[in-house]
């Protein structure tokens, strides 16, 4: 079975970002996930903007 993921956007907030995708099993089943990160984790540059996305999908595995 495959799972086809993509990034719908994200929203910042004063204490957060919010990203967003759509993971679709087939055609018919998708589910939206929301992954919340504080943004202390990119002032303190623990995490970048820019790396996030290049992690996202091989962790998305590990919740399934």
């Amino acid at each position: 079975m495959s799972v086809n993921v993509h990034y719908v956007g994200f929203t910042a907030k004063a204490m957060v970002r919010e990203y967003s995708f759509l993971a679709r099993e087939s055609s018919i089943d998708s589910h939206e996930i929301t992954f919340t990160i504080l943004n202390e984790a990119f002032a303190s540059h623990r995490l970048s903007p820019q790396n996030l996305l290049a992690q996202t999908p091989s962790r998305i595995g590990r919740f399934r």
